[in-house]
This record gives C-alpha cells, structure tokens and sequence, in this order.
C-alpha cells in the first residue's frame, strides 16, 4: 500500500478537511485554529501532534491524534502523548493502516498512553505492543431517579420527577457555602502544594497544562468550573456534558469538606438541570460518597501504555477527566 504518514500543516489543512467531511458533522473537527490549540501547536508549523495518512494521490486517507502531556511516574517526569481521534476510510480498514500511523508516533520516543478506546481502537492498541492498567472506578450519582436509571432501564423515565432523595433536603442547608467558584490561578496555588498521592503514574498537571485546559478557547471549548472550599486546600472542578455535570477532578483536604463538596456538586447539578453526576473515585467504596445514592459502574476507566523506562508495567494509574482528549 503506497501511503506515507506526514505531520499537519497549513498545506495540509485543506485536504484533511475535505477527509473529515466524510467521517464527523463537528465543524470543530475541521477547523484548523481548533486542531493547533487542541493538540499544542503554533499555527503555521508542522502539527507534531496530529498525523495523516496520505495515498499516492496525495489525498488525506487517515488521521492519528496525539495529545502531548507529561507523565509523572516513579518520581520523575516523562514526555508523553495520548493517541486519540483515529480515523482512516473505510475502503482501507483492515490494510495496516493504524499500525503505519503508531510506528510513526512511537518515533518520537516518548511514552504512548490511551484511555477507554473504542472495541476496535483497543484491539489494534494491543496488537501494537501497549499494555493495559485499571484506573478509577466510575459513578454515577442521580439527580432524576428517572432519567438515570433509564440509561439502563427505559420504562424508568416516568419517575424522572423524582429527585435523589438522599441529597435534596441535605443540599438545602448552608453546607453549600463552603465552596465558592474561583479562577485557575488560585487552583494552581493550591496544586502547587497539594501531595503528588499514591498512584504509580499520573499526568502532571503544570503550569502550561492548566493554562491549555482551564482557559477557554473561541467558541470551540468551555473550560470547567472551578470551585475552592474556605479552606483553601479542596477543591473541584465540574462541566456540563450532555445533560450530566461531570466532576473533573477534584482533591479534598478532610472528610468534612468532602461531604459538603458533594452537596454543592448536587446544587450545581439541579441549577443547571442536570439529571445526573459523573465522578471517578481510586476506591470501590469512597467513604465521601456513602449516603448519596452513588452508582459504581460495573467497567472502571481503562488506560494503555506503551514504553515506559525499561518496559516497566503499572499496577496503578490515576486518571482525571482532563488528563487526555476528553472534552475536547
């Protein structure tokens, strides 16, 4: 198969636009100002970030993103890259395509990281050398009885009146006023002396990554909301995605500020007509959680990982829903 990998570029621009035509309806997803920022680039340099695939026409046959980050493992810091929005025509599935775009990017000598890919997206991972590591476990806490659990079960919709119980009295009380939106420069404040936990492997999240992550972006990207208790050691940070308020990411200094976070959390949600929240936790069973009607799901979030030091295996990972292409 005649196909070479290139970077993106403004020569570029105008055919991988006329390719992601045939595969999203996202305008986002063509746009050449979107693709820089989203993957950190400068505008008017090869795009290190995003890859194509390119036939013997010198058309745009195939797409790999790779998300730029830094992975804090072992006490010290690596390069790293997330693989993300693969795509390439259907005609050429199956051809060894995704593979020519992986030893592309794993040229780059970096470690290679993925989270939750799709069925088909995982299978080629695999075979490509990446191992897998569990990450958090995922909740889900109802705000609509109803409409909550008519993801699961659909005849569930007619309770969807109904509120959570267990949270709608106690989110009545002043409780709430222990967290008051902020802006990024005092989470970063707060990071900057925060404990680096005990997972194996993490993203670090510096100075350059929040300033990506919590500023907005044209009309493309709404950061999340911050939120810092009175504390000034908790905090967490939320969006609204699809009817459900995602918490981001989030660290609390003591049990108490956890317990009244989750009830703010439940305000924000009803003020914003959610009918659900979406958190992770590192435990099954999250003491700060216990009385809020939380559902663990049955898969926990799943990372990848290709070519740490000395083809080093993780026992732990922990995710937030900011570190990859997530969002985005």
């Amino acid at each position: 198969m005649d196909i070479r990998i290139v970077q993106y570029s403004n020569y570029w621009a105008p055919k991988h636009e006329h390719f992601v035509r045939k595969h999203w309806n996202k305008v986002r997803r063509r746009s050449e100002e979107y693709i820089y920022w989203k993957f950190r680039g400068k505008e008017g340099q090869d795009l290190k970030g995003f890859i194509l695939a390119i036939d013997k026409n010198d058309n745009v046959v195939g797409q790999l993103g790779l998300v730029p980050a830094t992975l804090w493992y072992a006490g010290q810091k690596l390069q790293a890259q997330w693989f993300c929005d693969l795509m390439f025509d259907v005609e050429l599935r199956g051809k060894g395509l995704a593979k020519k775009l992986y030893d592309y990017a794993f040229s780059y000598n970096c470690v290679s990281l993925g989270s939750d890919p799709s069925p088909a997206a995982r299978y080629s991972m695999i075979r490509s050398g990446f191992s897998e590591v569990d990450a958090e476990h995922r909740f889900i806490i109802p705000v609509s009885l109803g409409k909550t659990l008519a993801l699961k079960f659909p005849i569930a919709r007619v309770f969807a009146p109904i509120q959570n119980p267990a949270l709608s009295l106690k989110s009545l009380t002043k409780s709430k006023e222990f967290y008051f939106e902020s802006g990024v420069e005092d989470l970063m404040k707060i990071r900057m002396n925060s404990k680096m936990g005990s997972a194996q492997a993490r993203i670090l999240h510096d100075h350059a990554f929040m300033s990506w992550r919590y500023q907005p972006f044209e009309n493309w990207y709404r950061p999340p909301q911050i939120f810092i208790g009175v504390d000034k050691k908790s905090y967490f940070t939320v969006r609204l995605v699809s009817g459900q308020l995602v918490v981001c990411e989030y660290s609390f200094d003591a049990p108490e500020m956890s317990k009244v976070a989750i009830l703010k959390i439940y305000s924000l949600a009803l003020s914003f007509k959610a009918f659900a929240i979406q958190i992770l936790a590192d435990s099954a069973r999250p003491s700060f959680l216990s009385g809020s009607m939380a559902i663990r799901r049955k898969e926990r979030t799943r990372i990848l990982y290709k070519d740490l030091p000395n083809n080093s295996h993780l026992d732990s990972f922990h995710y937030t829903r900011i570190d990859s292409d997530e969002g985005i």
